[in-house]
């Protein structure tokens, strides 16, 4: 390989080096993953066996807490307590025996109870299951004995409890020399709750190794260790086999923890520590040799590392392979560019290099900023009519992606109705572009392209046979964003939309849409307003088109226009009017009469009555070119009326909108559709009301009243900042103070 092609191998092979430290990253994350995953095995397991544990002593100390009950209430026992001494008769003897009869019973009755002993203050008497002591220097180191405790301090500490008040659990060791056996000892005044003014004690002796065995499926036998201690922090039960004493030390945690674990040192041996605490209070420690829990995982680091070896040798390989190929063009484009010039160094020609794919980046970036140009280029001139022949529909709806063997086509124009045209131009794309993801999102598609300012046009082409399906399709997929849009950006859109299955068709689609967005005046209550098509008869002019913009004209109360309409129908129907079969005539006069109905609601009386007169002429055959004139006269006597109750009722639905606004600003659920709903008005119309009356838009005529309110209660100085946001309408302080902010430049505090 020449000097100058190793150079660029090397500097491709040492780019791609670090590509090996993959296998490596995984490896260690398996191995660590592995070992995080038998670590939680181990603590599940052991968790689940102190929480056994944990029921085992909780049982203990319940039966304890019911024979201590059970002695409190006993009339022996109280007896027992208040003898003097044993009279001559016999009589106290004989209850004695009882008594030790009734104590024997219980320890029976109980496993893990190894003997019960109730004390006299009284008559300095103690009686236990096998016992009546009268003499107790004597029982004491004969029949029972404490390691490490003299008579003196036993008669003190456990049969007076001089230096106690409550009831407690102590472990002790019973007998001498190897006969000594680990024992848990509570004591407790009698009657219970007399503390140093009580008339004995029951004291009784428990079985630890019972409490020990339950253990016994926790592998701290080789070197690890099992403990309880109560809610001070005493140790009650214990099996160590470490080299170090133990001692507690987590009695701030009892309360607040339920279990965890911990990997701590002890004698210099790390130990996988299992803690757990009951309802009571009490704490319960399991510790495993951490070889022991982490062994598996250790055992198998071998097969990580050969398998981490193997992966880094092929690897290696395959990088090697890799560079070479990759390197051979490149050496090829060096050798080139060094003929051209007589030297070039290594570093001129990674320059070159990078020159080379910036500028190529460059031209990749220009190209796409243009295909959604050249694509919403196609799409306007496909909605205007720009193309004649389906050949070329055809191949234009190809290159936009859109489905040519679709069964319908749906065009959805979507106007953002709230929109603060005082907005800059960045926020208002900003939201455009989140508005045209979540409709192409929902509707699954990418034919989502902006018709204005305020407007995003739609194009779906769906398989569905059935319009009404294709509707319902498409209502169910635009409410969720309607809904999120208004609930939790207060933001409101409305939807118009055509159905048609001819490609052809979808020009004149769009066409009635947007005549349909611009009549809208009553509020609707489907969640599309589609376009509803009336069926005409052959023969006479009286094209959709031409409907829509005679009852645009008419509903806008527009004279000239409407005159103009009705001017040219006259002339394309000429025809028709001369023609001496009047059967074409009459449907177009009855299609007229159908354009009215769809005006009712808006005509006077004498209107109506004009029509009325005019559906008699058809029905009853008078002369149908005195009823066309008559359908003229309604039409340009209904444009006059609508253009006079236009500017009254503009005037008065502008001032009820307004005193309603005024009423209403400070309920934080106020919206531009909760208001057109009141008024039963579209939330189209009401926003162009808003923008032409009050020269802006909605949620800004909402915000300065509750600003210029705000201002009004900061100066009277008699309600916090956070109580004056709710009281004129923001749902939160923050939201106040952003609103404050970025009309007045400045925080409400700082006001």
């Amino acid at each position: 390989m020449p000097r100058k092609n190793r150079e660029i191998y090397i500097h491709f092979l040492l780019n791609a080096l670090p590509v090996m430290l993959i296998p490596v990253l995984l490896m260690t994350a398996a191995y660590f993953r592995n070992l995080q995953m038998y670590r939680q095995e181990v603590y599940e397991k052991n968790i689940s066996i102190l929480q056994s544990n944990a029921r085992v002593v909780e049982s203990m100390v319940s039966s304890v807490g019911s024979i201590v009950n059970f002695l409190d209430e006993s009339t022996s026992v109280n007896n027992f307590l208040n003898y003097e001494s044993l009279n001559e008769d016999g009589t106290h003897t004989s209850s004695m025996n009882l008594l030790k009869q009734d104590v024997k019973s219980l320890v029976i009755s109980n496993d893990i109870i190894e003997n019960i002993q109730l004390y006299s203050r009284k008559n300095k008497m103690l009686v236990d299951s096998g016992n009546v002591a009268i003499n107790l220097d004597r029982y004491y180191g004969h029949g029972f004995v404490i390691a490490g405790m003299d008579y003196e301090a036993w008669l003190k500490n456990i049969l007076l409890r001089n230096d106690r008040s409550k009831a407690f659990f102590i472990p002790i060791k019973t007998g001498e020399g190897e006969r000594l056996a680990d024992r848990l000892l509570f004591s407790s005044s009698l009657p219970l709750g007399s503390g140093k003014y009580s008339q004995g004690s029951v004291s009784i002796i428990l079985d630890e190794g019972e409490l020990v065995r339950n253990f016994t499926n926790i592998e701290y036998q080789d070197g690890g260790f099992i403990f309880i201690v109560d809610k001070e922090g005493n140790i009650l039960c214990q099996d160590n086999r470490t080299d170090a004493k133990l001692c507690y030390p987590f009695g701030e945690t009892l309360e607040s923890d339920r279990g965890f674990f911990v990997t701590d040192s002890i004698s210099g041996k790390p130990l996988f520590v299992t803690y757990y605490f009951d309802s009571n209070g009490w704490g319960y420690a399991a510790a495993i040799p951490k070889r022991l829990v982490e062994g598996a995982v250790q055992d198998n680091l071998i097969y990580l590392l050969l398998m981490l070896a193997f992966a880094l040798v092929t690897g290696g390989i395959l990088i090697h392979f890799y560079t070479n190929r990759v390197t051979k063009p490149i050496a090829r484009v060096y050798n080139l560019l060094n003929k051209e010039q007589e030297k070039i160094t290594y570093n001129d020609f990674n320059e070159k290099i990078e020159n080379m794919v910036l500028e190529n980046e460059q031209m990749q970036e220009e190209l796409e900023k243009q295909i959604p140009a050249l694509k919403t280029s196609v799409y306007h001139t496909l909605l205007s009519g720009g193309y004649h022949s389906r050949e070329e529909i055809l191949e234009m709806l190809g290159k936009i992606g859109v489905d040519t063997d679709a069964r319908q086509y749906v065009i959805i124009v979507v106007s953002m109705n709230d929109l603060d045209i005082n907005n800059n131009l960045e926020k208002i794309a900003a939201q455009k572009i989140y508005l045209r993801e979540l409709l192409g999102e929902a509707l699954d598609t990418r034919q989502v392209y902006d018709l204005d300012f305020e407007k995003i046009g739609i194009l779906l082409a769906l398989t569905c046979e059935d319009i009404s399906q294709a509707k319902a399709e498409c209502i169910n997929k635009l409410l969720p964003i309607r809904k999120e849009l208004e609930n939790n950006l207060a933001m409101s859109v409305s939807f118009h939309g055509d159905v048609v299955k001819d490609i052809m068709d979808i020009p004149s689609a769009f066409k009635r849409v947007g005549l349909l967005l611009a009549n809208e005046y009553e509020s609707v209550r489907d969640m599309i307003q589609w376009y509803e098509k009336n069926d005409k008869q052959d023969g006479f002019y009286y094209p959709a088109e031409i409907e829509e913009k005679l009852l645009d004209s008419v509903l806008w109360g527009n004279e000239a226009d409407t005159e103009l309409i009705l001017d040219k129908i006259r002339r394309h129907n000429q025809r028709t009017l001369e023609s001496k079969d009047d059967r074409e005539l009459a449907s177009l006069i009855f299609a007229m009469q159908k354009s009215l109905e769809r005006t009712a609601g808006i005509e006077d009386v004498s209107a109506r009555e004009e029509r009325l007169w005019v559906q008699s002429c058809i029905t009853e055959g008078k002369e149908l070119q005195e009823c066309f004139k008559r359908m003229e006269h309604i039409f340009l006597q209904l444009s006059h009326e609508k253009k006079e109750s236009w500017q009254k009722d503009n005037l008065d639905l502008k001032l009820k909108v307004k005193r309603y606004v005024e009423k209403n600003y400070t309920n934080p659920q106020i919206s531009l559709t909760m208001v057109a709903e009141e008024f039963g008005i579209s939330e189209v119309y009401l926003s162009k009301l808003f923008k032409q009356s009050f020269e802006q838009n909605f949620s800004k005529y909402v915000e300065s009243l509750r600003l210029k309110k705000a201002n009004k209660l900061m100066e009277d100085g008699k309600l916090k900042i956070t109580e004056i946001a709710v009281s004129v309408g923001y749902n939160s302080p923050q939201s106040f103070r952003r609103a404050y902010k970025r009309v007045y430049g400045t925080t409400p505090r700082e006001h």
